[in-house]
């Protein structure tokens, strides 16, 4: 069975056939004897195998981390939409009444102000 790695490329046999290799080359109860050539190719493909795993994982581990980033950003994103919706929608009814009156008031205020000036001229004065 050939594995492809990330890129697609074929890496060669699968983790579980290397080992299987390995336990076949070196189990005594097989009868069989094995060369230091046999045990090399044996452990070079353990190693590639440990390699293409450790690769993988490590693939793995930053695209969870950008997941994780990207899960915060939005939590972030979706407490300030939260905030500015509270802002547009809530209204705190004791604070806007007083508001409301002080703003007449000052209406009142600035009109009368007016009413008065607008009326002033040079001949009355005179």
């Amino acid at each position: 069975m050939q594995v492809r790695d990330a890129q697609g490329n074929i890496t060669g046999q699968s983790m579980f056939d290397t080992v299987k290799n390995l336990i076949d080359v070196i189990d005594p109860s097989s009868g069989m004897t094995f060369t230091a050539t046999e045990l090399e190719t044996v452990r070079a493909g353990l190693k590639s195998t440990i390699d293409h795993v450790a690769n993988i994982r490590a693939s793995l581990g930053a695209r969870l981390n950008a997941l994780d980033g990207l899960t915060t950003t939005a939590t972030d994103i979706d407490y300030l939409y939260n905030v500015r919706l509270s802002e547009l929608q809530d209204l705190d009814y004791t604070e806007a009444i007083s508001r409301f009156s002080r703003y007449q008031t000052q209406l009142e205020a600035t009109q009368l102000t007016f009413k008065q000036t607008s009326q002033l001229s040079l001949f009355n004065l005179l």
